[in-house]
């Protein structure tokens, strides 16, 4: 890159990173972006009487000064006079408030807290009070956000647009100018138009960013100061502009503001050399521009903002460097066209800037992509598709991939085989579409003020987030739930529940697994959906055993989660180990039924979530079972749940780096038949679904449980193979011969247990050797007998 061979800059590299780490170091850490864990009044909950008080309990500390609430009732009416009682002024997650007298009816509450970075996180708790029925409150809509508040959020991405796009401008004026310093005896008439049009955009590119940073501290401040309770609107202002991200937004006013000065000689200078000290002034108050503006981002405000903030600037800062050379080579084009310059000057001059400005643009790939990662990374398992943040990162990622690399490949490759050709018409038209698209990634970048990351489906028992309104009463076909753009998150726990209620919680649990290969909202909160669930389940269903009496594992075990963090947390560790006996009393009354076998199978997946994922502290508890098959139901969800955890990322997770076969190797005797036949599920996920591999781990392990192994890899094909019998029987093949039969024999009893009845058992069985029939058979009837 032209800028790491140069000394000037080089030395503008090293003061940023200095001054980086001094301000990083000294920055109070900003608040993250929260949403509501509970509330009281409850979320869609009726009361006899008003509540005096509102209580809200957020998932990260929020400062109580800048939560505010806003009583409407269905007819949009508000209601004034709620007064902040929490007196604290450090965060806390803990926030109330003092409520005035509210008739008879159903109300909303919009709350808003004001993270760290300036931008809003929202929601609602909607409730009723007096003679309303259920029905009205679930079927109550609210507006989470004002106009004034919308209006105020889009000045701030206009900003952040301004903002991005001036800095860009900037940074590629002075690039080129860079590269072109010191070579004024060969200009051609191309040169000097590209030069001049660089020295005007340098300064132009300046002030448009300063105009830009001007908008976002403006929206900032306003957002603040009308989210302070008390005090007069200048005093609110004052304390706006004390809080720790308008500081920062000033400190990136001034840096753009010493970078125009210092770009202004530059303009009307005819030559500078490529050493000129102008060149680092320029570049070090740039730098110092973005990292003051990362700091007041989304990525700022995150569990490791020492990291974050860096992060953020070096996404910046390679999105300008790609964005800012390529627009301004468009706008040269453009002019040149119109003027005198020839169309072999112009190919010129662009065959030997390519070749430079692709060695940036390469550079700048590679840290978009590790640094669009991390953002990426931190939606991915929980909200990637669910919100409208993780949308507007995914339609950034599809653009890069499948417009903007594609064409930057195309015009490297012309610049390489064809040069003559690059002032050629076709050539700005293809350059013109990939600035198109880089224009479309700096919206959705702007738009991201717009959104809070945490936005998604509402915590259990909290009112929702984002500006959704929350849904009406349970909808009769699902479909309609995908279709809303307000309430999603509740129609869905809506529909569920009420599955749930009208046939058991393995329906609907069932029908939660059938939807995520369909409905992208199912897809992407399939585990959030089933914990819903479960908390659910573990108030309807009278006793814990009950509840857990499902088979429930979907969707990595939700439905557990949530049964058992909500019933078990009742008991302290002494109480649990009292309980166990008790737990599955009622689905024991069918001695030894499937149904029997997942409550307490369930109550082993409970006790491991309960213990951090420890085998060794969770297999004890299970001994408090004497029946000699509970107790290997029980020790056998703990080894599952070992495994979900695993796969989860889990650190507490028992297994061994570099022994595949950890724990099952180190369990007592009694306990290795259970712990080999879910193991598989994790060598299999380590080894990349390799059945080969799989197999042979099991042929080395002891002798008395490798048909344990082999039985547990026929489970695991049939399930990873959806119960194709073709597959099973392939799969199964890859083993040795004299354990294969327990490979079918495990793939036979999944398929009943999987759907509840014969049907794909008996095809597998009819598929396979003779030699394995009847043991297939016997297996199938087996697991039938049981229901």
């Amino acid at each position: 890159m032209v800028f790491s061979a140069n000394r000037p800059l080089s030395r503008a590299v090293t003061t940023v990173a200095i001054v980086a780490a001094f301000l990083v170091g000294t920055a109070i850490p900003a608040s993250a972006h929260t949403s509501l864990s509970d509330s009281n009044p409850s979320n869609l909950s009726r009361l006899d009487s008003p509540p005096q008080t509102l209580h809200l309990e957020f998932t990260d500390p929020v400062d109580p000064q800048t939560v505010t609430v806003r009583i409407l009732d269905v007819t949009g009416k508000p209601y004034e006079g709620a007064t902040l009682s929490t007196e604290s002024e450090e965060p806390t997650t803990k926030v109330e408030f003092v409520l005035p007298d509210l008739p008879e009816g159903t109300y909303g509450i919009s709350w808003q807290s004001i993270g760290g970075d300036g931008h809003r996180a929202v929601g609602e708790v909607v409730f009723g009070v007096g003679a309303v029925s259920q029905e009205q409150v679930r079927a109550a809509r609210f507006e989470a956000v004002t106009a004034e508040d919308r209006t105020v959020d889009l000045a701030g991405a206009t900003g952040r647009f301004l903002w991005y796009l001036g800095l860009s401008l900037a940074i590629g004026a002075l690039f080129i100018l860079v590269w072109m310093a010191g070579a004024a005896s060969t200009w051609t008439p191309a040169g000097r138009a590209l030069w001049t049009l660089c020295r005007l955009w340098l300064a132009r590119g300046l002030r448009i960013a300063f105009v830009g940073g001007g908008v976002r501290l403006a929206a900032t401040v306003t957002i603040l100061a009308n989210s302070f309770q008390g005090g007069s609107s200048m005093s609110r202002v004052g304390r706006a502009l004390g809080t720790g991200s308008t500081m920062f937004e000033v400190l990136l006013l001034l840096s753009l503001a010493a970078a125009a000065l210092f770009a202004e000689p530059v303009s009307v200078t005819p030559y500078l050399g490529r050493n000129d000290a102008r060149w680092r002034k320029i570049a070090t108050s740039i730098g110092l521009a973005v990292l003051a503006g990362s700091v007041g981002g989304h990525l700022a405000v995150n569990r490791a903002p020492e990291v974050a903030v860096f992060v953020s600037s070096a996404h910046i800062l390679a999105a300008a460097l790609w964005i800012g050379p390529l627009c301004l080579v468009a706008l040269w084009l453009a002019a040149s066209k119109r003027s005198e310059v020839s169309a072999d000057d112009r190919s010129a001059l662009l065959a030997a800037f390519f070749p430079r400005f692709a060695r940036a643009a390469g550079w700048s790939l590679l840290v978009l992509v590790i640094t669009g990662a991390e953002a990426l990374w931190a939606n991915i398992g929980t909200n990637l598709f669910g919100n409208r943040y993780g949308l507007a990162l995914s339609i950034k990622l599809a653009l890069l991939l499948v417009v903007i690399l594609p064409l930057a490949w195309a015009h490297d490759q012309k610049v390489r085989s064809k040069p003559a050709t690059l002032g050629d018409p076709g050539f700005a038209k293809t350059l013109r579409l990939e600035l198109g698209a880089l224009a479309t990634v700096l919206v959705l970048a702007s738009s991201l003020a717009l959104l809070n990351p945490t936005d998604g489906s509402p915590r259990a028992g909290a009112g929702a987030s984002s500006d959704d309104a929350l849904s009406a009463q349970p909808v009769a076909d699902v479909q309609e739930c995908a279709g809303l753009s307000v309430g999603q998150p509740n129609c869905y726990k809506s529909y569920f529940s009420a599955l749930m209620r009208i046939g058991d919680a393995g329906i609907a649990v069932a029908k939660i697994l059938e939807l995520s290969a369909s409905d992208r909202y199912v897809a992407s909160q399939c585990h959030q959906i089933t914990h819903d669930l479960g908390r659910e389940a573990a108030n309807y269903y009278k006793t814990l055993g009950e509840a857990l009496s499902f088979e429930a594992s979907a969707c990595w075990s939700g439905y557990y989660h949530g049964v058992v963090e909500q019933r078990m947390s009742q008991y302290d560790d002494k109480e649990l180990l009292e309980m166990v006996p008790s737990f599955c009393q009622d689905p024991a009354r069918d001695k030894y039924s499937f149904v029997h076998y997942n409550c307490v199978h369930g109550v082993g997946h409970g006790i491991m979530l309960r213990f951090d994922a420890n085998l060794f502290d969770s297999v004890p508890y299970c001994e408090k079972l004497a029946d000699p098959w509970e107790l290997s139901s029980c020790v056998s969800g703990a080894f599952m749940q070992n495994v979900v955890s695993a796969q989860e990322g889990h650190t507490g997770a028992t297994f061994k780096e570099g022994d595949l076969v950890y724990p099952c190797n180190a369990v007592a005797t009694g306990y290795k038949d259970e712990c080999f036949g879910m193991q598989t599920s994790y060598i299999l996920w380590q080894s990349d679904q390799d059945l080969s591999k799989g197999f042979r781990i099991c042929d080395t392990v002891e002798a008395d449980f490798a048909d344990d192994c082999y039985q547990s890899m026929g489970r695991d094909i049939s399930g990873n193979s959806l119960l194709d019998s073709e597959k099973v029987v392939a799969g199964c093949a890859l083993g040795g011969a004299a354990l294969r039969e327990h490979c079918i024999v495990g793939a036979s009893l999944n398929a009943v247990f999987n759907d509840h009845n014969i049907t794909k058992a008996t095809e597998l069985c009819g598929m396979v050797e003779a030699t394995y029939k009847k043991a297939c058979l016997d297996a199938r009837d087996e697991a039938a007998a049981s229901f």
